[in-house]
């Protein structure tokens, strides 16, 4: 009787823990309230947010591109022609300045850094002349070029300190950014045959490859200390790129049936000779001062288009995250199986161990795509653009609202908790009719940008249209999370005291 007794309590202390575990576990999932919601744009005016990051001081900056005149909270910018470049700040609910760059033609700011004041951003321009304050630049011969400028945030106002070009004769362009203290570190893809970063010239070695640069500010400006190329015979390309002390991780998809990183080499899920439709790459760069090494070289996926668009980092893992078409998808150990078209993937390796760790996806039949990630510790956040009638993450489920025709699909945002072995989405919020392009983390506080055609909803955060109604947007909010609460009765045990 006394052991039938124990059992029958054992039992009901397992019951109670369990259900206390129920209940911090969903205390811990609690979906957040979007706080703040602003249009970008003005009534004659197309503007694209490409990139935003923020600082330790909670200033958030937003980078991309816009034709006629752009409107920044009471700041006005007038484009000398076709788009150009634009990069502004935002800070405790209002704008503080917006600088605009480029020239007549086509000019795009694709990606942005801020260590301290200094604010760099990185793109491409076709415009015979671009400026970038008092700095012009001129592409090789008429192409399209890369840029990389500093701007100089001095508080209440800045200005652009310094802009480089880089590239050849054909079309050059920049997808990412990334800044150590005085060093910067810049991504992207590279057609023409031979391209130019300073002194450095890069091969190319088939219809398109990547390309991974170093440039250090020296104050006035900024001088190219190396650069490396990696991928095939056909178009392989950089998407996104992260550094850590001399670490510098880089990631994007291949199409070629081989791509050579350094000494390392990646093949194709499709046979070679019939590339095309890419994979996943994932690398890592140690950078040696003058010079940098392929430390390893990662692939993922399968036999359709399967690209990474965003890369983080937090201690010695790393996370990476994009979309994939292929019916299934290998990262390393790890099958992903896609519902129809493209799906969200995210995936975690290690930086010492460069195996795939887990890996999850995200979506239903239509197509989906993530296009940012943004890490604080084991908390990760994913953004990007969402087309199917439902898209399920993990046992969170979004419907895609398709009344009044949207245009451009729905925004969705989703957190993941990374258990170290494996990982879980703990919560997944829309916004209709926009795309989220972009994200940012400044502690508990998440930002995430992209476009939009207003009149729109973030939760209980309205936007109204402006002229015709379309332009970009920046979104907060922020995510508390909340401990499950004692058992009634329970003391919190003191130092020093048993």
């Amino acid at each position: 009787m006394l052991r039938l007794q124990s059992v029958i309590s054992y039992r009901w202390v397992r019951l109670v823990i369990t259900l206390l575990l129920l209940v911090g576990t969903r205390a811990q999932a609690q979906r957040p309230n979007w706080q703040t919601a602003m249009l970008l744009g003005g009534e004659k005016s197309n503007i694209h947010v490409q990139a935003t990051t923020a600082d330790a001081n909670g200033n958030v900056y937003i980078a991309g591109y816009f034709d006629e005149t752009a409107r920044f909270g009471s700041f006005s910018l007038t484009s000398a022609g076709g788009s150009d470049v634009f990069v502004a700040k935002w800070s405790a609910g209002r704008f503080v300045w917006a600088q605009g760059a480029g020239g007549a033609k086509e000019d795009q700011a694709r990606a942005i850094a801020v260590d301290g004041t200094s604010v760099y951003i990185t793109g491409d321009f076709d415009s015979p002349a671009a400026l970038f304050g008092t700095e012009k630049l001129n592409p090789n011969d008429g192409s399209v070029d890369v840029f990389i400028a500093k701007v100089t945030d001095v508080g209440a106002n800045a200005s652009f300190t310094w802009a480089e070009r880089a590239g050849g004769k054909a079309i050059d362009r920049a997808a990412g950014i990334a800044v150590t203290g005085a060093n910067v570190y810049v991504v992207g893809n590279f057609l023409s045959r031979s391209a130019d970063f300073g002194s450095n010239r890069l091969s190319n070695a088939g219809n398109g490859d990547v390309f991974i640069t170093k440039l250090t500010d020296v104050g006035g400006k900024g001088k190219f200390i190396w650069a490396q190329r990696a991928g095939g015979s056909l178009f392989d390309y950089a998407a996104a790129v992260v550094a850590q002390g001399v670490n510098v991780y880089v990631a994007g998809g291949f199409g070629s049936g081989t791509a050579a990183f350094g000494s390392f080499s990646l093949a194709n899920a499709v046979p070679a000779g019939n590339g095309v439709l890419p994979d996943v790459f994932v690398t890592k760069l140690t950078d040696v001062g003058s010079s940098a090494n392929f430390a390893w070289a990662q692939r993922a996926g399968g036999t359709g288009n399967d690209a990474a668009t965003g890369i983080a980092i937090s201690g010695v893992n790393v996370f990476v995250t994009g979309s994939f078409d292929s019916p299934t998808a290998s990262f390393g150990p790890i099958t992903l199986t896609s519902k129809n078209l493209n799906d969200v993937f995210v995936a975690k390796l290690l930086d010492n161990d460069p195996t795939f760790i887990w890996a999850l996806r995200g979506g239903g039949t239509g197509d989906d795509a993530a296009t940012a990630i943004a890490v604080n510790g084991s908390n990760l956040y994913l953004t990007g653009t969402f087309n199917s009638p439902v898209a399920d993450f993990g046992r969170h489920v979004l419907k895609h609202d398709d009344e009044g025709k949207p245009k451009l699909g729905d925004l969705f945002v989703v957190k993941l908790q990374d258990g170290g072995s494996s990982a879980q989405f703990t919560w997944a919020e829309k916004a209709v009719n926009t795309q989220g392009l972009a994200a940012a983390i400044q502690g508990s506080s998440i930002y995430i940008a992209g476009n939009t055609q207003a009149p729109v909803n973030f939760g209980k955060q309205y936007i109204s249209a402006i002229g015709g109604g379309s332009g970009s947007f920046l979104a907060s909010f922020t995510d508390v999370v909340v401990q499950p609460r004692r058992p009634p009765g329970s003391r919190t045990r003191r130092r020093g005291h048993r």
